[in-house]
């Protein structure tokens, strides 16, 4: 038996296969993506290297979600310390949206609080180069001139960290290109640097609990940054967007006690009491309420959906004054726009009344506000929300002071961003709000779109056979439905949506156009420094480029695309002047069919339609991109078995002419778990194999490909799953156990170890399977020593030829 257990353990050594490391795209500056795992020591090499005397870094055996590893910090100095990436390839653009997350676990226990700062803080912080404009911030620059500066943008995520607990932090947000430099000044056109992870704030070991101890000890996992799919270069449509107003009051004070709560997981509201004065007019309430939430920008063209709890309690002393109901108001405080632009407004407070509330119950208000105000750039805005209770004379709404005290109630107020073009994708139907110039309007049937000379009605005729279009007949001539595009200067964007057309005969095509319209009829004054036209089409008879590109449309559903570069000559004088990027005048995009006025009774099918930025880019050869690229026909070769390979093959799918860059393109490895949380495994590119690592173990493995073009820009990612494998074991040295799965009831376990090639020592144990797993402590007489090979197998019976799988060290 001990010869033939020699022979089969000689024979095993064949199947042994060295572990490949798995790259980590932090070390990848070109790469607008950062995705570290912490898995092996090649993970270091991804960000700063820090002074021994501040902090030591080291790769940890196990991390967030059982994985196999992750970055332990053991920081020694006061103040802070930072695991800073290189990312100067990430490069943002201006509202695009960005994701980040990223799992730590404290080792060490902390101070609540340090010098009246918290200490419970994580932080993601960027560092970047731009322009300021001086404000009288240095006295060696002329007081308005432009200099570059370096600058920093941080966002803490406070009262999350908990002691010997791995915890997710995470934050969204939308890229605003300005960052602070200190002294209240901050710097625009951003060329990011850095990103930095940071926990306890400047404390470092000051945030210890314990006096004595002198190492700030934690651990972090699967750092993330990425822009999410739903916004890939700037694009926001459907439902994705951005909160600018978002509060719960829940951790607000109250002045006073309102009864219950606006709903079940309300923790907290604002109540407001109108102030009583006493004047010339005698003794009366003083303005009605509201809650106003400052510097909030609400930007031309977009499409917002609003929702909030409200409460009218009445006026003090009313003496039949007021009626049971009460309007809500949403306004905008504007300020004053420049006289000498002459499309423009200089009087604030445009306005929308959404609903009418009872008095004396909480009542939720929900809607589309589509901001379609009128002026050169976006100007700095507050948003308000005020209460209008009904008078006596029923029907109409107080809007000066009350006759006493009033009473009203706040609570979970939204403001979220739809961006533009806000609802392209039609899904989002009913009637909505919108405002232009001083006047609220209702939009119908599809909030973000303005009719004219047209009806819209919802169709279920889809080019996707799901959800719904948009259908438009004109009700008369130039009948259309517009919406808001508001392009750059400069930049270079990609136009796209699914069209149709009905009533025309079999085969039959007819030209369809894309205008551009800025609705404005007044002289500009002396504001404006472009050439920009009030009408013109973008694709039909007379294109911007004079390229007379040309559209068909047909009974049948087609998608189309084409570019459109913001390139207006300058008006002459002005060519130095400094102006905004923002084209003026309320840009409006919409649709002609046939060459035609579309007159009564012109039908037009519209769908998923998409304006999308593709940054600033000088040469027409850019246009050849992988934005819409696929991936198709994935397949793998290999098992979801430890310590074996597993390899991928697919097939790239341009949608234009573009190739891929194989070099660029990244697949990454994670295996979700009962729970919904995510185990990352790491990345690898597509000529690598991928060795499944020991914390795979009987779970499912999933492979997304993230294909990049020639021109550096991301595909449509992909995922291919491969299963768990029944068949496994695992040897862990450093703990003495091994873990295993089989389909069958039991088996036998052969430990051996080699050294030259001779069999150094050997052990046999029978296996049990219990829910097809199996765990157990390496035996006593198997002693390794210096062998420099180490194979546990597992056999179904030891006359077999080979094991049913082996791990090898």
């Amino acid at each position: 038996m001990k010869k033939f257990l020699a022979t089969m353990l000689s024979f095993a050594m064949l199947l042994g296969a060295g572990l490949m490391q798995v790259s980590a795209l932090g070390s990848n500056e070109g790469y607008p993506y950062l995705f570290e795992t912490f898995e092996t020591e090649e993970s270091l090499n991804g960000f700063n290297k820090p002074d021994a005397s501040r902090a030591t870094v080291s790769i940890a055996k196990g991390g967030a979600n059982g994985s196999g590893g992750s970055l332990q910090v053991h920081q020694k100095n006061k103040g802070f310390f930072d695991v800073t990436y290189a990312c100067e390839g990430l490069a943002p653009v201006k509202g695009q949206k960005i994701h980040m997350s990223a799992w730590v676990k404290l080792n060490s226990e902390i101070l609540d609080q340090f010098n009246n700062k918290n200490c419970n803080v994580f932080s993601f912080i960027f560092h970047g180069t731009g322009i300021v404009t001086n404000a009288g911030n240095r006295t060696d620059v002329t007081v308005g001139e432009a200099y570059s500066g370096t600058g920093w943008k941080q966002y803490d995520i406070t009262n999350v960290l908990v002691k010997d607990q791995w915890v997710k932090v995470e934050k969204d947000i939308e890229w605003e290109d300005a960052m602070s430099i200190g002294s209240g000044a901050s710097i625009g056109s951003i060329q990011l640097k850095t990103v930095s992870l940071r926990v306890t704030g400047e404390a470092g070991i000051q945030a210890l609990a314990d006096p004595d101890a002198t190492v700030l000890d934690y651990q972090i996992d699967d750092f993330i940054f990425e822009y999410p799919d739903s916004d890939r270069m700037g694009v926001n449509t459907g439902t994705a967007g951005t909160y600018v107003v978002n509060d719960d009051y829940d951790t607000s004070s109250v002045t006073g006690e309102l009864d219950g709560r606006s709903d079940d997981c309300s923790l907290g509201y604002r109540q407001v009491l109108s102030p009583v004065v006493t004047d010339d007019k005698g003794t009366h309430g003083k303005n009605f309420a509201d809650t106003t939430f400052s510097n909030v920008y609400l930007k031309m063209g977009h499409l917002y959906k609003v929702s909030g709890w409200f409460r009218y309690d009445g006026i003090e002393g009313d003496e039949g004054l007021y009626g049971d109901t009460a309007k809500i108001r949403q306004i905008i405080y504007a300020g004053k726009r420049d006289p000498e632009d002459k499309n423009s407004f200089t009087s604030g407070y445009p306005s929308v009344y959404p609903a009418v509330i009872p008095k004396g119950q909480w009542t939720k208000v929900e809607y589309y506000y589509y901001y379609e105000y009128q002026a050169y750039d976006n100007n700095n805005f507050h948003v308000g929300f005020r209460i209008c209770p009904e008078k006596a004379e029923e029907g109409t709404y107080a809007t000066d002071d009350p006759a006493g005290a009033g009473t009203f109630g706040f609570d979970k107020l939204q403001v979220f961003d739809l961006g533009v073009i806000g609802n392209g994708d039609m899904e989002i139907s009913g009637d909505g709000l919108k405002v232009f110039k001083n006047t609220g309007e209702v939009t119908q049937t599809f909030p973000g779109w303005t009719a004219n000379n047209a009806t819209a009605e919802v169709s279920t005729d889809t080019a996707s056979g799901e959800g719904q279009s948009m259908k438009m007949t004109s009700t008369g001539n130039y009948g259309d439905m517009k919406t808001s595009a508001t392009f750059e200067q400069g930049k270079l964007y990609r136009i796209s949506f699914k069209a149709k057309t009905e009533g025309l005969e079999e085969n039959a095509e007819v030209p369809i156009s894309l205008i551009f319209d800025r609705y404005t009829n007044k002289d500009p004054g002396t504001t404006e420094v472009y050439k920009v036209p009030n009408f013109e089409y973008m694709v039909g008879p007379e294109t911007f480029d004079n390229a007379k590109t040309e559209w068909t449309i047909s009974n049948d559903w087609k998608e189309f695309s084409g570019w459109y570069k913001v390139n207006f000559p300058r008006i002459e004088g002005k060519e130095d002047a400094s102006i905004a990027n923002l084209v003026p005048r309320r840009p409006m995009l919409y649709f002609r069919v046939n060459k035609s006025t579309n007159p009564e009774g012109t039908v037009l099918y519209l769908d998923d339609l998409k304006v999308e930025e593709m940054g600033n880019s000088n040469l027409m050869d850019d246009l050849k991109n992988g934005l819409d690229a696929d991936v198709a026909d994935i397949s793998a070769t290999g098992a979801a078995v430890p310590g074996s390979e597993i390899s991928l093959s697919y097939t790239y799918v341009p949608k234009y002419s573009e190739e891929e860059n194989k070099a660029a393109t990244v697949i990454k490895a994670y295996s979700v778990l009962p729970g919904g949380e995510i185990r990352n495994y790491g990345t690898f590119a597509p000529d690598q194999a991928f060795t499944v690592p020991s914390c795979a173990a009987g779970q499912d493995i999933t492979f997304e490909i993230i294909p990049i073009s020639t021109a550096g820009l991301i595909g449509n990612r992909a995922t291919f799953t491969v299963g768990a494998a029944t068949d496994y074991i695992v040897y862990d040295a450093a703990a003495g156990k091994v873990t295993a799965g089989c389909s069958g009831a039991s088996a036998t376990i052969l430990y051996a170890s080699y050294n030259g090639g001779q069999l150094t020592s050997f052990a046999v144990t029978d296996a049990v399977f219990e829910e097809g797993k199996f765990e157990e402590t390496v035996p006593a007489e198997f002693s390794p020593g210096e062998g420099d090979t180490v194979k546990v197998m597992m056999w179904k019976d030891l006359t077999n030829c080979t094991p049913i799988c082996a791990y090898t060290r």
